[in-house]
């Protein structure tokens, strides 16, 4: 029981490390770009599903950048992230029920830590376009997805290597998701799992990162009013 014990509390160190460790003082170029491909496929999470699942899907995601250098607090109290847009086009597997996807979103890349080998977060969430979505009579087999305009939600857990003060690549692993909230069913989702790799390049004026300092942290209060509504299509009913 003691070991259990140590093991759990190195363990939860071990997070806390990597989760909170700061940026020492260092230049980077202002602005960068990115070519990822994923291969993966479709997860199952309905037996339904598996009607779509043909074969492997394939992934290319476009990523354009800014490095932030901790002007604002915000970048500081994250590590300093990238911000910027990705485009993805994907190849699902299945010409016939899916066709292909496509997807626009605002990004965000965490640094989790600042070894030579960089673990990164890349999250996003924007528009998604499938090709070929449900219909009644010609593609009754897809009763994953109902519409072809969908929200898109995007994860990578990456691992990046600097080669030079322009230069890096990535490994990583990646979900992306396609749902429309039920505005149209059917609305089961779909869920892509891959692996990836990808290049990267750092370019524009260089600017020196800005320490951690939470000394001058403005404390304020601020007052928000939030109005929100939403609709969904509900199941049919049957009537016996």
């Amino acid at each position: 029981m003691l070991i259990c014990k140590i093991k759990y509390r190195l363990f939860f160190a071990f997070l806390g490390l990597i989760s909170f460790s700061t940026f020492a003082q260092d230049s980077i170029p202002s602005f960068g770009a990115s070519v990822t491909y994923h291969h993966g496929f479709i997860a199952p999470h309905k037996p339904e599903v598996n009607e779509i699942i043909k074969g492997h899907t394939q992934i290319i995601e476009v990523a354009a950048y800014k490095n932030t250098n901790g002007t604002r607090q915000w970048e500081q109290y994250f590590n300093n992230p990238k911000v910027g847009v990705s485009a993805i086009y994907i190849n699902t597997g299945n010409e016939e029920s899916l066709g292909k996807a496509y997807g626009i979103m605002p990004m965000v890349e965490l640094p989790l830590n600042h070894w030579k080998v960089q673990w990164n977060i890349r999250a996003g969430c924007g528009l998604g376009y499938i090709q070929k979505p449900f219909d009644r009579v010609d593609n009754y087999k897809n009763l994953a997805i109902g519409s072809n305009f969908n929200v898109l939600i995007f994860a990578n857990s990456k691992w990046n290597i600097k080669w030079s003060d322009k230069i890096e690549s990535s490994v990583g692993l990646s979900l992306t998701h396609f749902s429309n909230g039920s505005l149209k069913r059917p609305n089961l989702g779909i869920n892509l799992l891959s692996i990836n790799t990808g290049i990267a390049y750092h370019f524009g004026k260089t600017e020196t990162t800005i320490p951690f300092n939470d000394v001058n942290r403005e404390r304020k209060w601020n007052k928000y009013l939030n109005l929100n509504s939403g609709v969904k299509e509900s199941r049919l009913i049957f009537n016996r």
